[in-house]
């Protein structure tokens, strides 16, 4: 008997073409019959709205299921002093500007990260707000840099990839926003890991990163795909943000529910069962 950790979710956007309708036909054949032979698995999501996919699942519905989370290093991801930040990545935090983030792998190109409704709500904010977007900076990580015409309109910079994770601690704590318009996630680890270092969240509301944020206690989740919203969400971040006591919160929330000690429980619990049922059906 085997425990096995996994994700499933049946896209349901339109089917573009007929080869694309063949090849997830043909995948959906394959992991049919694989799973088929499932007989005594376990699957885990690690998010409600990851769960609620697999047992919506054809292939996967009749598995049980357990939802645990991700966890991560909190000494690694924590909030860091002005000379450390410093240190690490060579400049000085003098929180001259308001500094929002964005970042994931290939983080400007990938439309599911929806950098094109963050670069919609900067329009919005520059031409509503004029002297408050020149009080703003955007700091992007995952990509070197994006021919979209927002980012004239501010003052950038442009990280590329980071595989320091002590570094990207350090430019989540440089930064007073994290701004995640993704579009579809199963949980999102750099949201946790933002939470860990301080730094507050405001995300649309979707997948597994409403299991992180608390609306208005952590963060902010904006409506799905609603670009007033995501503004809304921003500036109010700007206004009740004092002395950062959200993101201070959002770091005790992090560790409270995804501390590796509580996780590693969870999968203990699990394993333990797994065991148990093993020995009695002998």
């Amino acid at each position: 008997q085997l425990s096995y950790t996994a994700i499933f979710y049946l896209k349901r956007d339109k089917i573009y073409n007929n080869r694309f309708k063949r090849v997830c036909q043909a995948n959906f054949i394959k992991k049919y019959k694989i799973f088929q032979k499932f007989k005594n698995g376990v699957l885990t999501a690690p998010s409600e709205w990851t769960y609620k996919n697999v047992k919506t699942s054809k292939i996967a519905s009749y598995i049980p299921c357990y939802i645990i989370g991700n966890t991560l290093d909190y000494n690694v991801f924590d909030i860091m002093k002005d000379s450390e930040i410093t240190e690490k990545i060579g400049i000085i935090n003098t929180k001259r500007k308001i500094r929002l983030l964005f970042g994931a792998l290939n983080s400007t190109v990938t439309p599911y990260k929806g950098f094109s409704y963050l670069a919609k709500a900067l329009e919005k904010l520059k031409n509503e707000r004029p002297i408050l977007a020149e009080n703003i900076e955007l700091n992007v990580f995952g990509s070197d840099g994006t021919d979209n015409e927002i980012i004239s309109m501010y003052e950038c910079r442009f990280w590329g990839c980071i595989n320091d994770e002590r570094k990207l601690a350090a430019i989540y704590n440089l930064c007073d926003i994290y701004v995640v318009p993704s579009l579809e996630d199963s949980f999102n680890q750099t949201v946790l890991e933002s939470c860990a270092c301080g730094t507050p969240v405001v995300s649309f509301k979707t997948g597994g990163i409403c299991d992180i944020i608390e609306h208005k206690v952590t963060g902010y989740l904006a409506e799905y795909k609603n670009i007033d919203d995501l503004i809304s969400g921003i500036l109010w971040m700007i206004d009740n943000n004092e002395n950062n006591r959200l993101g201070k919160r959002a770091r005790k929330r992090a560790i409270e529910k995804f501390s590796e000690d509580s996780i590693s429980k969870k999968f203990i619990q699990i394993y333990e069962s797994i065991a148990q049922i093993s020995t009695e059906t002998k």
